[in-house]
């Protein structure tokens, strides 16, 4: 059995990029002209370069931003997440190397001040995107992994029927359904 899935950007994160790009957008844009008026020149390259170079930068970043998904993996051979655009490759956690794998609700900015790959205190690493349940799991040398994912029942069905002997395995949402 196999589970794999892939997590668009939140939908609330849209209308954040957009409420800043519209701020700082009016801000570049307001700053430009006042600065234009006081000295009695107008329109110039003046004006128009960090206006153009703004919304350049942030379109960019906005594109980045909408094609960014986190694609999970759980297999035999463990488990792997790629957040594009950002990794070229998975990451991959294989099951020799893994403790323990806890199913349980995630708090993305509780337990790690947001969305993204995120690190928190100490050995915790996170790769928090649209899911409030995902997976945490506890690495034989100590370190922690926890992956958002939407589709917890069918996440948890697969680590049920693949999660070899050695790997303890725990569950703590008691409704699965998210």
């Amino acid at each position: 059995m196999k589970f794999s899935e892939a997590q668009h950007a939140p939908r609330v994160m849209h209308w954040v990029m957009l409420g800043a790009a519209v701020f700082s957008f009016g801000f570049v844009v307001v700053t430009s002209v006042l600065l234009a008026i006081s000295d009695n020149t107008g329109v110039t390259d003046e004006v128009l370069i960090p206006i153009a170079l703004h919304a350049t930068i942030f379109g960019l970043v906005w594109i980045m931003f909408w094609r960014s998904t986190l694609g999970v993996t759980i297999d035999d051979v463990g488990v792997h997440v790629r957040f594009a655009p950002f990794h070229r490759k998975p990451r991959s956690f294989a099951w020799t190397d893994i403790e323990r794998i806890i199913v349980r609700k995630v708090n993305p900015f509780g337990e790690f001040g947001g969305w993204g790959i995120r690190w928190n205190f100490g050995k915790v690493t996170g790769y928090v995107w649209r899911g409030k349940t995902g997976i945490d799991l506890r690495m034989r040398d100590g370190r922690k992994v926890v992956v958002t994912i939407e589709d917890i029942a069918a996440a948890a069905n697969a680590i049920q029927a693949i999660v070899p002997t050695g790997v303890e395995y725990e569950q703590r949402i008691a409704d699965l359904r998210g």
